[in-house]
């Protein structure tokens, strides 16, 4: 293994064309993952498996209140009959009548009290969630008030074992990088509008584009002129039926989203360096994209394997649960999960962290607590709202802790984790022991830049 964390180094100019659950007790996580396929990241052209409108996946019905929808996963949009061990979802919820949440979370479990998506009455939005697959591959989704309409596209899955890799190859590790800002419209090129297409390419070198399968980033709508929605695919298909966030007139909005990559094929100065694509469709916007990872092929043992678990919620700054209250302007706050979720191997987690009840507008930012604050965000929450959003947490080589940064106003967070990233064994029997081998092993490689063709 040469790296677990990558580092963005530079920029390339950018072309002128283009309502919150309660905590609950922890839960411990399996045994480390063997070597093999189990825990190897498997990306799929985005397939919508649910639409409750129209009646794929479930009846045509909206969800009504503590109403619990029972979805088959397994065998559908790409994921197969065995071999998953759990999915990554792309969640939206249509038209709610009143505010709520959904809590997703796999058949045949207790249903945990954490929330996936909370939204206010007549919100359209969505939020990317990784959940571990249940009896007879599915997975249930709970709504807590009113009705509401819910669409989820699978975008990819984590192995059980080895089952799939005959068929499908090795699978991804993953890789954190160290968050950074790919793309950023009201600086370089302008809004986009409707209709508007992008090629965002991301380089980290010869040691690693190769290699690259996926990216993890945070996509952000700005001051949006009207309603629309955004997707993101790795460009070398059709444009998939699907969106990876939607919009509305004048708010501010994300979703983190693992986007599948192709080597760029737009402009031969981009040749062999991973790309995706972004559409907008319906309203002109500014968009803002920020890397936190990437996924690269198992066999180069660039990075670590996930590891599921079901949904639990370990830090609440209403209750100080996590040992903070509320942040207030310009708070920056660590925060150290407990052993449950984490050991000395565990470098990131996968978690879902929302905000509540801002009392201004503002944004949150999470990164590694030994690494100083990225010029990035993970959450822009308007005065008032309570919104959430998926973030893959790395963890300090120190003590395995992680910074949140407010930037305005006073607000509470709440992280409720889904599963944790492993290093190798070779370096877990050393990490956090200050030993030269597993720290050099862990540093950040720095990547050459980034490019937008539009």
């Amino acid at each position: 293994m040469r790296a677990i964390r990558v580092a963005i180094a530079g920029a390339a100019a950018v072309a002128a064309m283009l309502a919150v659950a309660p905590t609950v007790a922890t839960a411990a996580p399996a045994a480390p993952a063997a070597v093999g396929g189990a825990g190897a990241y498997y990306s799929l052209a985005p397939s919508r498996i649910l639409d409750t409108r129209s009646g794929v996946g479930a009846p045509a019905a909206a969800v009504g209140p503590n109403g619990v929808l029972h979805l088959q996963v397994t065998g559908r949009g790409g994921v197969p009959a065995h071999g998953a061990a759990s999915v990554v979802l792309n969640v939206t919820v249509v038209s709610p009548t009143g505010s709520s949440y959904l809590t997703v979370w796999p058949t045949g479990a207790a249903r945990p009290t954490v929330s996936n998506i909370d939204f206010p009455a007549g919100w359209t939005g969505a939020n990317s969630t990784t959940v571990s697959l249940g009896s007879g591959g599915k997975v249930d989704i709970y709504n807590l008030t009113g009705n509401v309409q819910i669409l989820a596209d699978v975008v990819g899955f984590y192995a059980s074992d080895g089952t799939v890799t005959s068929t499908l190859g090795d699978g991804g590790d993953m890789v954190p990088a160290e968050p950074g800002r790919l793309v950023d419209t009201r600086e370089d090129g302008g809004p986009v509008g409707s209709g508007g297409e992008g090629t965002v390419t991301v380089d980290f070198g010869p040691d690693y584009n190769p290699y690259i399968q996926a990216v993890a980033v945070n996509v952000t709508v700005v001051d949006a002129t009207g309603s629309g929605f955004l997707t993101t695919w790795n460009g070398q298909t059709a444009r998939p039926g699907t969106s990876t966030l939607d919009y509305a007139a004048g708010k501010t909005v994300s979703n983190m989203v693992i986007v599948p990559t192709a080597p760029c094929t737009v402009d031969p100065t981009c040749a062999g360096i991973p790309a995706f694509e972004i559409y907008n469709q319906g309203a002109t916007t500014d968009i803002l994209v920020d890397v936190f990872a990437i996924y690269t092929d198992t066999a180069q043992e660039l990075g670590g394997r996930f590891q599921p678990m079901n949904p639990v919620r370990i830090i609440d700054t209403r209750s100080g649960q996590g040992g903070h209250g509320a942040l207030g302007t310009g708070t920056t706050a660590e925060f150290i999960p407990p052993a449950s979720v984490q050991d000395a191997g565990t470098y990131a987690l996968a978690a879902n962290v929302t905000a509540v009840s801002s009392t201004a507008d503002t944004y949150l930012t999470a990164w590694e607590s030994d690494d100083p604050r990225p010029d990035v965000s993970n959450l822009d929450p308007a005065k008032g709202a309570t919104i959430c959003n998926t973030a893959p947490l790395s963890l300090s080589f120190a003590d395995g802790g992680f910074d949140v940064y407010n930037h305005a106003g006073t607000i509470n967070v709440l992280v409720d984790v889904e599963g944790r990233f492993e290093v190798p064994d070779a370096v877990t029997a050393n990490a956090r022991a200050a030993s030269p081998a597993a720290k050099a092993a862990m540093s950040p490689v720095a990547a050459i830049g980034h490019h937008l063709y539009r």
